[in-house]
């Protein structure tokens, strides 16, 4: 009897992990003969205003499904005009984030736990994920292309000082998941930041306000792209191609990949392996700085200025500021008793 595939997310990411190529290969052939065979796509001249109404072909523009009308086309060819003067070619990861749906960076946070490397041909690394629990496959694959890569294995010095510029240049990228399919393929087409295959199909049903631009899996990769452990993976990526002229494929052993998956499973509670833009950490910054503050000020309060009342106010400040940090995901349950014990 077969047994049962494991309900470990990071165990199952791994699982079959020789035949994971093969499998991103023939997802990628279903999904090109898919798109094929897709006959109500609104296309580039549709867009544009040759719109045949006999067509029949139905929106959800303005939050409920309808016809679509020649208002509604207008609203497309300016929905492109501005995406298309946003973008010029290639996008950072720091970008991908801050321009992220919050229910995407939410859905990341919960669910995609793992990101691993396993493959590199020149600049281009091919990247699998942990699925989400509602997912019927174990992984999903994530490609990402970094533009820069070149000019980092050209450049004179140590692989490792040539790493930061890589991680955060400009980059392509590409995910096998619906999300990104259905969603945002279209954007990142348009954007000039895509990495797949083109995708000249208008979003009309699942985003024709053009909002957001990466699924979940791609924000975990973009996430760890800051981690030391693919910083790492990254200048040995350098190093090969320095080496190597011949731009063969360069695969992860397994251990090496469950060694990073492991590192990344104990390093999840971490404050940097959240995914959150630039305002929210900020934000989360402020209030932990605040906080820090409340408690300072009443550790050094004068011995004859401490009253019940004052140290009963600054546990009220320190304790609303701490829910908020809680809430972030940023203060454990433990912590906060350990830092009201120190308020005593």
């Amino acid at each position: 009897m077969a047994s049962k595939p494991s309900s470990n997310p990071l165990a199952r990411v791994l699982t079959n992990y020789r035949g994971a190529n093969r499998e991103a290969a023939g997802r990628y052939l279903g999904e090109l003969a898919n798109r094929q065979r897709a006959a109500r796509i609104l296309n580039p001249t549709e867009v544009g205003g040759e719109y045949d109404a006999g067509r029949l072909l139905t929106t959800t523009m303005g939050g409920h499904l309808h016809a679509i009308t020649h208002e509604d086309l207008r609203t497309f060819r300016q929905n492109v005009q501005l995406l298309g003067k946003r973008f010029r070619g290639g996008i950072t990861a720091k970008a991908i984030i801050d321009l992220s749906l919050p229910e995407d960076r939410e859905r990341a946070n919960r669910e995609i736990k793992t990101a691993v490397p396993m493959q590199s041909i020149g600049g281009r690394v091919h990247f699998i994920t942990n699925a989400g629990p509602k997912s019927d496959v174990a992984r999903h694959h994530v490609h990402v292309e970094f533009l820069t890569f070149s000019a980092a294995v050209s450049s004179p010095g140590p692989a490792a000082d040539l790493v930061k510029p890589v991680v955060s240049g400009a980059l392509k990228f590409d995910c096998d998941c619906g999300r990104h399919t259905y969603w945002y393929r279209y954007i990142a087409t348009v954007g000039k930041y895509n990495s797949g295959r083109d995708e000249t199909g208008f979003p009309k049903i699942r985003n024709p306000n053009l909002r957001g631009v990466a699924c979940k899996h791609i924000l975990r990769v973009m996430q760890q792209l800051s981690m030391p452990i693919i910083k790492q993976q990254i200048a040995r990526m350098i190093e090969n191609a320095r080496e190597n002229l011949d731009k063969r494929p360069k695969v992860l052993s397994k251990k090496q990949a469950e060694q990073i998956a492991e590192q990344q499973r104990a390093q999840e509670t971490w404050k940097r392996s959240k995914v959150e833009t630039t305002s929210e950490k900020r934000q989360r910054l402020a209030q932990a700085r605040a906080v820090a503050a409340v408690v300072e000020r009443a550790r050094a309060a004068p011995a004859g200025k401490v009253t019940p009342r004052s140290v009963e106010s600054a546990k009220k400040q320190f304790v609303q500021k701490a829910k908020t940090l809680a809430a972030m995901g940023v203060l454990s349950p433990k912590q906060l008793q350990t830092m009201l014990a120190k308020l005593g």
